[in-house]
């Protein structure tokens, strides 16, 4: 096993996006605990110490957060939340968990995938995700 030199954010719904989200005419069904089982994590830089979200994450990274989590679930953009731009309005939709220690269990070599370019991600993928 090794140390990784990253931190993670967990992010989970808050009863806010679960709103939104069934109020949608596609909305699968799911149940507040069930969306909040599927949550997402995201590599940060290194901290050492247990910190607030606010004090980890600007709000650029909020932001693209904010956008990846509503890609992710596949709800269409017209139906985007309009303030989505930083920490403080991510933290009314989503809860955020930071990790500082990330141990790496596998012997395999770690590898990126995609692009940062969100629009470009969700026009171009074959993934289940996008």
């Amino acid at each position: 096993m090794f140390e990784v030199n990253r931190s993670i954010a967990i992010v989970r719904p808050t009863q806010a996006f679960y709103d939104l989200y069934k109020s949608l005419p596609d909305f699968p069904g799911e149940t507040y605990a069930t969306i909040r089982e599927y949550s997402h994590s995201y590599l940060l830089p290194r901290i050492e110490t247990k910190e607030p979200p606010s004090t980890v994450i600007s709000d650029d990274l909020a932001h693209s957060i904010f956008e990846w989590e509503l890609i992710l679930r596949e709800i269409d953009h017209k139906y985007w939340p309009q303030n989505r731009t930083s920490i403080d309005e991510l933290l009314e939709w989503f809860e955020i968990q930071i990790v500082p220690l990330v141990v790496d269990t596998s012997e395999k070599e770690l590898n990126r995938y995609g692009t940062t370019d969100l629009s470009e991600q969700q026009e171009n993928s074959d993934s289940e995700y996008f």
